[in-house]
This record gives structure tokens, sequence and C-alpha cells, in this order.
């Protein structure tokens, strides 16, 4: 399921010209984008991809999406094995799918 998840994911982003993929770790990506109206566009076809995804699998699929606005920076070789990626943002928005289907919390 987590191939298919991330499938998915990689699916909605090859649409956004200026989305880029930072980084995975388990079922989360860290994703950058130049405009946040593109971030917000790209979480909502997230979740009706994942929707779908889900009555395919014909079990829920749950995710959470966090919108940030902010400086990102990555500070290379910080440790052999993995960069250190930084950020001076706000949290905007925070989008759960959850089995209500409402937004966790707006910031």
């Amino acid at each position: 399921m987590i191939q298919c998840h991330h499938a998915a994911i990689r699916e909605v982003l090859s649409q956004f010209r200026e989305g880029e993929e930072i980084e995975t770790a388990g079922d989360s990506f860290f994703i950058v984008f130049t405009k946040s109206s593109d971030a917000a566009k790209f979480s909502l076809f997230v979740r009706a991809r994942l929707r779908a995804l889900a009555v395919g699998a014909g079990r829920p699929v749950f995710d959470r999406i966090e919108i940030h606005v902010g400086e990102v920076w990555i500070q290379e070789h910080e440790t052999p094995a993995k960069p250190r990626i930084s950020t001076v943002c706000k949290s905007i928005l925070v989008l759960g799918c959850n089995p209500s289907d409402k937004p966790i919390k707006f910031c």
C-alpha cells in the first residue's frame, strides 16, 4: 500500500512544474513549491487522489497534509547519511483525511 501511496503523491506532483520532492521518510514527503497557491491546489488534488485510491483498495487511506509558508534551506553534509532541512515558516493549514473528512486545524 505504501508504494501505491507514494505513486499517487508523485503522480499528482508531476502536474506541478514548480513543485519539487525534497525528501521522504516512511510515508511522509517533504515537497516545496514556488507558489503557496500551488501547494494548496496540490493538497486538494492529493486528497481527491487518495480518496480514489481508498475506493480501489477497499479500505480507507488516511493522510495528513501540512502547508507552511516561508523560507526553506538545506544544509548539505551535516551528517554523512542525511542533510539537515531547516525552515523559517509558519504553518498555515493542516488538512487531515479523517473519518469525518473535516480539516483538522487551521492556523
